[in-house]
């Protein structure tokens, strides 16, 4: 083991170990390989009687620093022994059985000079035994950066759960600690006692919601069980911190009650176990209610089974050297109109998906919510629910789910639509095109569910694609020349990194059917054709658009939507080079028929000898109603600012 000599990195990472040679290495190797490498990693060895020092001696990095103890002062004291020989501006916390997504730093770090905070603290994602994920994070993902202050840090619950922010693993600044110190006399709570004393101090903490950090859950863990001496250690902590908190006395008496409630449940199951029945009986007649919670676990034990859960992933087995994503991977966006019982079918989809990795945001448009029972119902906290402020329809309420904003620092996007279906491989599959294929948008192939939402509904035995296109890479232009025969991109075949370059929100007022080829118009990038189904749409026709804030008669709506894709057609025609003119004419890459193709052209450009796929009267009839069309037809109002994004003008065309 070798010594950093710089004198001061930006971080000090604290980690205190006893006897954790079983996890060690794992937990030291997460800390080295992050992002983010101006750090010093203080390994506070709490008079370990394994083989942790041998493990350590092993690891070859300058930024590792050990210190040894001939006294154990438990978890608070030796963290306070690595605090104070610490050189870092910031401090971070870290336990010697866990781990952590390789940005953790960077990104803690980062939100530090965003929002001038001086703690910060991320979720936890939990997992169980070597690398079993259980799904579960520490409070439900939110939208934004969360300020806590002592209130909320007092408060019994969280974001509508249990209140476990005692469990945060934070990053502090070094001089906003000054003297204060982690409490030696708690062997357990010593996280939160600090927080708590931090908050009291005026620093607020800042709480972003990415599970950036994976937290171990074991049964030899010290705050697996709480023992009823350790409960006594943590109520004298907070009776000491009450005397110094007057206004918030009624919070923390609060907490006390339940801590000696606990104290003595625990105390009377000891009791029970050693058949010592007397003492047990009169701890129940001293909390009553201590009987219906020995009920609860007499149940538990009896009707024992695997607890529910949303998320059942595995989590890679070389988790510290493994470069594995942030838990808010990809954002699936769903919006919604009352259809509740579609909606649940939809995300119970999604909640069986391989890729655990996701959070997803359900836009609802219906003014009275009759989705938010759904998402409350599912109880997972990698949904949440939006009521859309204003009535949007459907075509705005879609197009707010190709936004370019990316609150959750998520790295994929797809949307979702409450009547269509995801099978379990798509966020997968679609991930790992990105990542072969070297693109930034996929578009996949999708089943058709046929009479969606009655006793009638089947499956389509191929997908929408089949008859459209050959799987590969389609250049930009290429792959607009599809809106001469078909629409292009299906909004829920559509699956794209944060690296994609193409603006997918149209921004203008249109009708949702003019969306899906204005979209595939404003893709300006490489586009990668999958063939493989992985999600089904479902055809419900008028219910899908639900378009009803047009004024205009159905004739009128009809011509103006003709007219638009008309335009948009001889756009992308003589945009394209002659190659990519000659593939579309010819099929090559191209499933659509010839005469869908040909009938492309003749009714866009009037062209009377494009393919024999056409009899002389189908195209005169073709040319002539193409002809009416421009004449008498008038685009939609927002075609024209769309196209001014790209330097193009409807009128002339």
């Amino acid at each position: 083991m070798t010594q950093d000599t710089r004198t001061k990195p930006k971080l000090s990472v604290i980690m205190a170990n006893r006897n954790g040679v079983e996890f060690l290495q794992g937990a030291v190797e997460s800390v080295l390989s992050q992002s983010f490498s101006d750090f010093e990693l203080i390994v506070s060895d709490d008079c370990s009687t394994d083989n942790s020092l041998t493990v350590l001696s092993n690891i070859s990095d300058t930024r590792l620093r050990v210190i040894t103890a001939t006294e154990s002062l438990g978890p608070g004291g030796a963290r306070n022994r690595a605090i104070d020989v610490a050189r870092g501006t910031w401090i971070a916390i870290v336990d010697a059985d866990d781990l952590m997504h390789r940005d953790r730093f960077q990104t803690l770090l980062e939100t530090t000079t965003n929002t001038d905070a001086i703690i910060v603290a991320d979720n936890q994602l939990f997992f169980e035994g070597a690398d079993q994920a259980t799904g579960a994070t520490l409070f439900p993902v939110a939208s934004r950066t969360i300020q806590i202050d002592i209130a909320a840090l007092l408060d019994p619950d969280f974001l509508g759960q249990p209140n476990q922010l005692g469990y945060l693993k934070p990053i502090i600044r070094r001089d906003a600690l000054a003297d204060l110190r982690y409490r030696s006399d708690l062997p357990i709570g010593e996280d939160f006692d600090l927080l708590l004393r931090l908050t009291m101090a005026g620093h607020a903490l800042a709480l972003i919601s990415e599970a950036l950090y994976f937290y171990r859950r074991r049964s030899g863990s010290t705050s697996h069980r709480l023992k009823p001496k350790d409960a006594a250690a943590m109520i004298t902590a907070l009776t000491d911190i009450r005397a110094l908190a007057p206004n918030h006395k009624g919070a923390i008496d609060t907490r006390i009650s339940a801590l000696r409630h606990r104290m003595t449940l625990e105390t009377v199951v000891q009791d029970a176990k050693a058949w010592r029945l007397g003492r047990a009986a009169l701890g129940v007649a001293c909390d009553p209610i201590v009987a219906m919670d020995l009920g609860k676990i007499a149940k538990r034990k009896v009707f024992r089974k695997r607890p529910a859960t949303p998320f059942s992933g595995v989590l890679p087995s070389n988790l510290a050297a493994a470069s594995f994503r942030k838990q808010t991977m990809v954002h699936v966006r769903v919006p919604t109109f009352q259809r509740p019982e579609q909606l649940r079918r939809a995300l119970e989809g999604l909640q069986n998906q391989t890729e655990p990795n996701w959070i997803c945001d359900v836009y609802d448009d219906d003014p009275s919510c009759s989705s938010e029972r759904v998402v409350t119902d599912l109880r997972d906290a990698r949904i949440n629910y939006h009521a859309n402020r204003q009535n949007l329809l459907a075509s705005k309420n879609i197009d707010q789910c190709f936004t370019k904003a990316n609150p959750h620092h998520a790295q994929f996007f797809c949307v979702l639509e409450d009547d269509n279906q995801l099978l379990p491989t798509h966020l997968e599959d679609n991930i790992r095109v990105i990542e072969r294929e070297g693109v930034e948008i996929v578009m996949r192939n999708q089943l058709v569910e046929y009479a969606s939402g009655t006793e009638d509904a089947h499956l389509s035995d191929t997908g929408l694609l089949e008859s459209k296109f050959d799987e590969g890479i389609y250049s930009p232009e290429r792959f607009h020349l599809a809106l001469l025969a078909d629409m292009g991109a299906s909004n829920g075949g559509l699956f794209w990194s944060n690296r994609a370059v193409s603006d997918l929100e149209i921004k203008v007022t249109t009708s949702a059917t003019l969306q899906e080829y204005l979209r595939t118009f404003a893709i300006v990038e490489p586009v990668y054709v999958a063939m493989t189904p992985t999600a089904v749409w479902a055809e419900n026709g008028t219910n899908t658009t639900r378009d009803l804030g047009s004024a205009a008669g159905w004739f009128r709506r009809e011509l103006a939507l003709k007219r638009s894709v008309q335009v948009l057609q001889r756009l992308v025609w003589n945009k394209a080079d002659d190659a990519a003119q000659s593939d579309f004419v010819q099929g090559n890459g191209f499933r659509y028929p010839a005469s869908m193709r040909a009938a492309g052209l003749v009714k866009s450009h009037t062209r009377l000898f494009v393919s024999q796929a056409l009899s002389p009267s189908e195209t005169l009839r073709l040319a002539l109603r193409g002809t009416l069309i421009r004449i008498a037809g008038r685009p939609e109002p927002g075609l024209s600012e769309f196209l001014k994004r790209f330097g193009a003008d409807a009128e002339r065309s």
